[in-house]
């Protein structure tokens, strides 16, 4: 067997490595700076991926080895000659699969179409030929190890195969009285997005039937993990030092949150993401399972190394997620991402469930670069287009949840919460809060693309917001709520909606306090603002934006990248920060340097000086801003009236439009 090493080496680095320069590897390695990841967490990472590899090409040596003893029995003059040719066929077979599953992947271009379909074809029904026939008419009696080697190897080899076409498991049924808590995140999505798209979004529609929903909801921030610390904890980033994705974690989220709200009263707690490069959210939080990729800081190297024969034979599989769980289920390698994989792994914990359930299912299919392992989902090469054919795509993995929960009977007993972190703005000109009509004016603007680089974006921050209870679908109860919401509002209204003890937020329930909500403000920033790159994921353009990014953090100990505290200083100093009230939105800018006050209702604007606009409204904001700025208590909620007092229009300003 040994003596086809070398045979076997040459056909395999042949096949494996076309295109080598053209994958994603080179490209970033020659990029970031890899000695920010020499951390035994990522090595160990790493170790363990290249050691996977090496596992599955030793199979696939063992089982092209023994297929290969018929032939050579048959013309023992060529038995090179037919091992090559027994390799090359198995071999072909992974790569048949590439191009069928993952169009996107370079390894999926060695052959095109006409010659893919022919030779799959031979490719398969040979090697089944010959496996059956070297099995049952040509195993002698001392050779059934070979047998056994020969049918176990074949099992590995063919199992993706198999797995595409079997039987899920057993769902159950809702055991108790305890309603489900199912919060569906949607990444970079705004309420804009949906509105515009809403006829070619049917599972979102049905969803927005009934229900509370919340058109004047805004993002504190628009970052992922920082957006989200604020939905469990209910506090704002300033108070919860979640300012920026990848800030340390800090104990008093770890400790008190929604999570363990729900966990006290005996929920399993589900936390599913398909891409957690940003976003260190894991089980410290008190979940009891995580969905997704695994997380640390290997995520930023090896999915680089996604674009090969072994990992995206097997990784919409069981094996895939046993052997690459850097890879399988993960956003970040966009041409291997299966988001239909994704659903169903959610799908089977609702299945599997029997306790109550608290599931957040976090879909990051519509952030940037908007694209997963389908071809080019569409020849308009604008962002919008892509984005808007991602929301589709999003909108069908929703309906595999929903459509769980009712297999399982559990829809009646289920409360959905719908939600973005963050809105995405795609430099559309409707997206600005106000026009500008000068060059001084555009360069106040700033950044418009993309999230968490300016709050003068409607779409980067206006998020979607709903609520749909048993009673409310019941009763089809549809309410469209116009008072000013935040993701802060999430825990409190949650604890309310439960009967869960309350604790202290600088949110709102929702619900019940809606008639208070009229005279409250609300509070947002900015996290790193950075402008996005081009729609093309592969770009330098791209890659540059990474290498500025991880070169501003550090691998700790436990494998996270983590933002350094340098880092993070400048970054704060560079923030924008807003409060904003029924009517109005302040603004403070740092480069260049501004006060702006926008009138929501039309658009006018203007800079404001402290030192000269004195009146008691304007210098309401100003209070308010600042008092955010300090992180004060008393910013937050209505304990404090005369800060949050409604300001109006200070009729001595001279406004823009």
């Amino acid at each position: 067997m040994y003596r086809n090493l070398p045979i076997f080496l040459v056909v395999m680095s042949a096949i494996y490595f076309v295109g080598w320069e053209n994958l994603e590897f080179p490209k970033r390695t020659n990029l970031i700076n890899l000695e920010k990841f020499i951390n035994p967490s990522v090595l160990f990472d790493i170790f363990c991926f290249a050691i996977s590899h090496l596992a599955v090409i030793s199979i696939i040596f063992i089982f092209a080895n023994l297929l290969a003893e018929y032939p050579k029995r048959l013309f023992p003059k060529y038995r090179h000659i037919s091992y090559i040719s027994i390799l090359f066929l198995t071999l072909l077979l992974p790569i048949g699969y590439a191009k069928e599953f993952y169009p996107r992947l370079e390894i999926s271009k060695i052959f095109i179409d006409d010659i893919y379909l022919t030779y799959s074809l031979i490719a398969t029904t040979l090697i089944a030929i010959a496996s059956f026939t070297y099995i049952f008419f040509f195993v002698k009696s001392q050779e059934y190890l070979k047998a056994a080697l020969l049918a176990l190897s074949g099992l590995v080899v063919f199992y993706p195969l198999l797995h595409e076409i079997m039987i899920p498991n057993a769902a159950t049924t809702s055991a108790g009285k305890q309603q489900n808590i199912i919060i569906i995140g949607l990444d970079s999505v705004s309420n804009s997005h949906v509105k515009q798209n809403i006829d070619s979004l049917p599972t979102f529609k049905y969803l927005l039937e009934s229900g509370i929903s919340f058109d004047e909801a805004y993002t504190p921030i628009a970052r992922t993990f920082p957006a989200w610390n604020a939905i469990l904890t209910g506090h704002y980033p300033s108070r919860s030092s979640a300012r920026f994705n990848l800030t340390p974690f800090e104990s008093t989220a770890l400790n008190n949150n929604l999570v363990r709200d729900f966990k006290k009263q005996g929920y399993k707690t589900v936390f599913a993401q398909d891409e957690r490069r940003f976003n260190n959210i894991n089980e410290s939080y008190g979940f009891d399972q995580i969905v997704g990729p695994k997380l640390g800081a290997s995520d930023f190297i090896i999915p680089a190394l996604a674009d090969n024969l072994i990992s995206s034979y097997f990784i919409r599989t069981p094996i895939g997620e046993l052997l690459f769980p850097n890879l399988y289920n993960n956003r970040v390698s966009a041409e291997t991402y299966s988001p239909e994989v994704f659903s169903k792994d959610i799908s089977e914990v609702i299945k599997t469930t029997e306790e109550p359930l608290f599931l957040i299912a976090h879909h990051c299919l519509a952030h940037f670069p908007y694209q997963w392992r389908d071809k080019r989902p569409t020849n308009e090469f604008t962002e919008e287009a892509y984005h808007t054919v991602s929301l589709r795509m999003l909108d069908n993995q929703v309906k595999v949840i929903i459509d769980s929960l009712k297999q399982t009977e559990k829809w009646d007993n289920t409360t959905i919460v719908l939600l973005s972190d963050h809105g995405e703005g795609l430099g559309l000109e409707h997206d600005s809060w106000i026009t500008p009509t000068s060059d001084e004016d555009l360069n106040l603007l700033g950044y418009m693309r993309g999230h968490g680089n300016n709050i003068f974006s409607k779409d980067q921050n206006n998020i979607i917001l709903h609520i749909s209870t048993p009673s409310m679908r019941v009763e089809n109860q549809r309410i469209l709520d116009s008072e000013l919401a935040s993701l802060v509002d999430l825990r409190p209204t949650l604890q309310n909606l439960f009967g869960l003890e309350k604790t202290h937020s600088d949110g709102y329930d929702l619900i019940s306090e809606q008639s208070s909500r009229a005279d409250r403000v609300i509070f947002m920033e900015t996290g790193v603002r950075m402008s996005l790159p081009t729609i093309d994921g592969r770009t330098l353009e791209t890659e540059e934006r990474m290498k500025i990014l991880a070169d501003s953090y550090y691998t700790s100990g436990d494998g996270l990248l983590t933002m350094s505290d340098s880092f993070f200083k400048v970054q704060s100093q560079n923030k924008q920060l807003g409060v904003m009230s029924r009517d109005m939105f302040l603004i403070s800018n740092p480069t260049p340097k501004a006060l702006v006050l926008i009138n929501k209702s039309d658009g006018a604007w203007n800079k404001l000086q402290p030192e000269t606009d004195t009146s008691p409204e304007i210098r309401n904001l100003f209070e308010n801003l600042s008092c955010y700025r300090s992180g004060l208590t008393g910013c937050y909620k209505n304990n404090n009236n005369e800060l949050q007092q409604p300001f109006e229009l200070n009729k001595g300003v001279t406004w823009q439009h």
